[in-house]
């Protein structure tokens, strides 16, 4: 029994004596590595024809799926979700600039960048309604915005 208390005592001895040199930096190491690079963000401004474009991909997005926020029978959970989650939705949202960066033709389509937030807060509430029992009271305001961001983002592009 002694024995093997021995060796166990002197294994974990060596083991902390192996570990304690582990993490140590050469000072040779510290010399030669480079300085830390400043990356700061590009502000992006879009051309008054890329906003066009932009906006008008982004209407003819969410009214291609609008039918499938508006109709019940149409209620696939995951289906739903994924539309508004999905890849597209996504390289979608990440050509939209930071709003109040100063993009003058951006903020003239204001309302179809509004329309990534309000067609995701209405698809979750219409989720939450179908299948966890939200009221449709609840998602009555929600709706009326998307349909409201729907209607000046065409009439955006209309002018």
């Amino acid at each position: 029994m002694r024995l093997s208390l021995k060796r166990m005592s002197l294994a974990s001895f060596l083991l902390v004596a192996a570990l304690s040199g582990c993490g140590k930096e050469d000072s040779s190491e510290k010399a030669s590595a480079q300085p830390e690079l400043k990356i700061e963000p590009k502000k992006r401004l879009l051309s008054e024809a890329d906003a066009k474009q932009l906006a008008d991909d982004t209407l003819r997005y969410f009214t291609k799926y609008q039918n499938a926020l508006a109709d019940d029978a149409v209620m696939n959970k995951d289906a739903l979700l994924r539309v508004f989650n999905g890849p597209e939705f996504s390289a979608l949202s990440d050509r939209w600039p930071q709003p109040f960066t100063g993009d003058v033709e951006a903020e003239k389509f204001g309302a179809c960048r509004n329309l990534l937030t309000s067609a995701t807060g209405y698809a979750y509430a219409k989720h939450d309604y179908a299948f966890r029992g939200l009221s449709e009271k609840e998602m009555l305001p929600l709706r009326k915005q998307f349909r409201q961001d729907m209607k000046v983002c065409r009439a955006s592009l209309a002018n």
